[in-house]
């Protein structure tokens, strides 16, 4: 679909007089469906055919009002905001590393890049330590304030005003290079038409990254706190490529998503991937329903299970893939490249010795999971397989890291839908994929107590487990069903307090969650959802007499709910 440029969408919105306005507003209320040719009221609007529209003159009504018409500002913010200013959408996705987080896939020369999230950079680029302008301060800072107004609205009643403000910030936000905050707010507008959840969870990102740039103060080291725009796509023709791994990414700069890493006959690799803003919640839905390019709809579940044909396609340095409308795709037969896998990617092929949640052993070699991957629960899964001993197993590993398993005999099956290949952290594995588990070890004989007494305790067997170290019981956090029902109410009040404003807090069904969060042994998220309740008591009255909540501290609240 045709994307617009924050710049223009507020341009023609800002170009138009009160008036006008209000009947944008109308419009928005019952919204049409975009394309190329729309139909707002009795005229028709048309949208040049191009990825980005990058001038005012690319959208056109035929009425006798235009430009300055509502139905051309109505097109104009239905359209999806564009992810980079200068409209380089030939190289990028819709929504394609929307963190720009670092690839975890080496470049297409065969080289290994870097691993930090948020930097979207190769490896080996030298580390800048970069400070804080004032400018990108005071951009923050307003930026920051005016979003507190949203949550006063609510996104159900967001007219022409509010929407060509959020345009503006964004323009502002890419302007100052604050890209962490302006992913996830495109993110945030991307999503004013879609699901609550990943709209309220894209809004949370940004304040909380505009929150601590705002905290940092003019000056300041920021890391990697402002994120690094993304390199340029650049066409690098035909690709025939094979899946090496898939993997989760939970980014530290509140991004997640999955990632998947293919492999050429040079033994170079390149990656696709899919970021979306918050928690991580939304992988297990990004992996089995997120597509990558325009004409195969195929999710990346499927993509990092077969061979994959390209044309025209386009990459960065780092070999990540772009999704353009130009990239032609077609997928081939079912199969993974780990035969042709080079350094510093290794196939270990042995019998299963034992396993714990923080990895799996395999022919007296520990593979450990990845950080992403333990905190989606594969722990379980290895600690499954780990009893199946005697279990052949292949396994695809970097520098002594699990990415991926195929049964080559035994008792574990992988279901025919996986095409026989475990990726750690993205496909859920239960109790059935494992046969008859082989009888546990017997522990060593005790040392009788006449033994004990003369001194002579025998041979005894080291204290050691076999299945490599073990974590303690209490590391493997609270995944009971109570904590995740406790995150839904929590969630759910953020999303309705977005929707509608803070009236909704006004409902008794908010004392009787807070009760029911104290029940289930969740004080400090009863005392957050208080909190957000107390927020809207903070204010002063308008002119015709009407209550306005204060909205710095309504977004105060609001954002550290989010964040329980």
């Amino acid at each position: 679909m045709t994307r617009i440029s924050p710049a223009v969408q507020a341009a023609i919105v800002d170009a138009l007089s009160p008036r006008v306005h209000r009947r944008v507003d109308v419009y928005l209320a019952e919204p049409p469906q975009v394309g190329t040719v729309t139909v707002v009221g009795e005229a028709t609007v048309t949208v040049a055919e191009v990825e980005v529209v990058t001038s005012p003159e690319q959208v056109r009504c035929n009425c006798l009002l235009a430009p300055r018409c509502a139905h051309r500002a109505v097109v104009a913010l239905l359209l999806e905001p564009s992810e980079a200013e200068e409209g380089q959408a030939a190289g990028t996705a819709a929504g394609e590393t929307a963190a720009g987080a670092g690839s975890l896939a080496g470049t297409a020369a065969g080289t290994t890049a870097g691993a930090a999230a948020g930097t979207g950079s190769p490896a080996g680029a030298a580390e800048q330590e970069l400070r804080l302008t004032a400018a990108q301060h005071r951009v923050a800072t307003e930026v920051l304030e005016r979003l507190g107004g949203v949550l006063l609205t609510g996104t159900s009643r967001l007219g022409a005003t509010s929407r060509a403000a959020l345009a503006r910030d964004l323009h502002l936000l890419r302007a100052h290079s604050l890209v962490t905050a302006d992913r996830a707010l495109t993110a945030f507008v991307q999503q004013l038409g879609g699901g609550a959840r990943q709209r309220a969870q894209a809004l949370a990102t940004a304040l909380l990254n505009l929150h601590q740039v705002v905290a940092l103060g003019a000056g300041a080291p920021v890391g990697d706190l402002l994120g690094s725009a993304r390199g340029s796509y650049r066409e690098v023709g035909a690709l025939r490529l094979v899946p090496l791994y898939a993997e989760p990414v939970l980014a530290a700069s509140g991004f997640s998503g999955v990632q998947v890493v293919y492999t050429d006959a040079s033994g170079g690799t390149w990656s696709v991937a899919r970021l979306r803003p918050g928690d991580g919640s939304e992988v297990q839905s990004v992996y089995e329903a997120e597509k990558v390019w325009q004409e195969l709809s195929v999710p990346l579940l499927r993509l990092s299970r077969h061979r994959l044909l390209l044309a025209r396609a386009t990459a960065r340095d780092d070999g990540r893939l772009g999704a353009g409308a130009q990239v032609r795709a077609s997928l081939g037969a079912a199969g993974t490249g780990w035969d042709q896998a080079r350094a510093p990617y290794e196939v270990v092929e042995a019998e299963i010795s034992g396993g714990n949640r923080r990895g799996l052993k395999v022919g007296g070699r520990f593979l450990a999971l990845r950080e992403a991957a333990r905190a989606r629960g594969a722990g379980l899964a290895t600690e499954l397989f780990g009893a199946a001993r005697g279990t052949r197993v292949r396994c695809l590993s970097r520098a002594g890291e699990l990415l991926g398993l195929s049964v080559v005999s035994g008792i574990i099956t992988v279901p025919a839908a996986l095409s026989g290949v475990w990726w750690p952290g993205l496909d859920v594995v239960n109790r059935s994929w494992v046969g008859a588990l082989p009888p546990e070890k017997p522990l060593p004989e005790s040392p009788k107590a006449e033994d004990l007494l003369a001194g002579d305790h025998g041979p005894q067997e080291p204290l050691t487990e076999a299945h490599g170290p073990q974590e303690p019981l209490t590391e493997t956090g609270w995944t009971g069903d109570g904590p995740v029902e406790v995150r839904q109410v929590t969630a759910r009040w953020c999303q309705r307090v977005l929707d509608a404003g803070p009236a909704v807090l006004a409902s008794p069904a908010l004392e009787r969650d807070r009760q029911w969060l104290r029940a289930a042994g969740a004080p400090f998220a009863a005392e957050l959802l208080g909190g957000l309740e107390a927020a809207r008591h903070v204010g002063s009255r308008r002119f015709d007499g009407t209550w306005q909540a204060d909205a710095a501290e309504l977004r105060g609240a609001w954002l550290a709910l989010s964040q329980y």
